[in-house]
């Protein structure tokens, strides 16, 4: 299946729209008890080990990236988030990312929130989403998704998207009924 679909006809809930598998494992190189990654932690990646990876912005980002020089780049699927903001700052963002990693793309970019402002809420998500599709058909990310979308922006970026969301990581447990906020049955009905 392709990430790409027509404006306006989303198929927003896709339980992998991405080609490229990653090796998953239960543990990551984000952390290590309570200090920063540090190159060393890369060793069981190194050692065939594989892994489930996490960086975002700053330290943990300059940490991940040190842990993995060296490791085969085919060997572990990274993810990483940027905050809700404009279209520039989400450029920059996503940039300041993998240059903080020291890689030439990341295998899965989420937009971490909804943006919080009500005012011109839709537009926002629409330019932000357009500078997340720059990025992706730059071929500096394999996947590109978001993170605690609600259906009401699932369909705004609907309207303008030319690229698929791969990925809506939202909460979801059995203590919170069998449909939180409608998601479910949405994606049920956009699959």
């Amino acid at each position: 299946m392709s990430p790409r679909t027509q404006a306006g006809t989303l198929k927003a809930c896709r339980t992998r729209s991405s080609r490229r598998r990653g090796r998953h494992g239960r543990r990551g190189v984000w952390r290590r008890g309570r200090r920063r990654v540090q190159p060393g932690d890369g060793q069981r990646l190194r050692g065939g080990e594989g892994g489930r990876l996490r960086g975002s912005a700053g330290a943990r980002a300059q940490g991940v990236g040190a842990a993995l020089a060296g490791v085969d780049r085919s060997s572990y699927f990274l993810t990483t988030k940027v905050p809700p903001g404009s279209a520039k700052a989400t450029a920059k963002n996503l940039q300041d990312n993998l240059d903080q990693l020291g890689l030439d793309y990341v295998d899965l970019v989420l937009v971490h929130f909804e943006p919080i402002n009500p005012f011109g809420k839709c537009k926002s998500m629409q330019k932000q989403w357009a500078a997340m599709e720059d990025f992706y058909n730059a071929g500096k990310a394999k996947a590109i998704g978001v993170s605690n979308y609600c259906p009401s922006s699932l369909e705004c970026i609907a309207e303008t998207a030319t690229v698929t969301p791969a990925v809506n990581q939202v909460k979801f447990h059995v203590g919170m009924g069998t449909d939180p906020i409608s998601l479910k049955s949405y994606c049920d009905a956009h699959r």
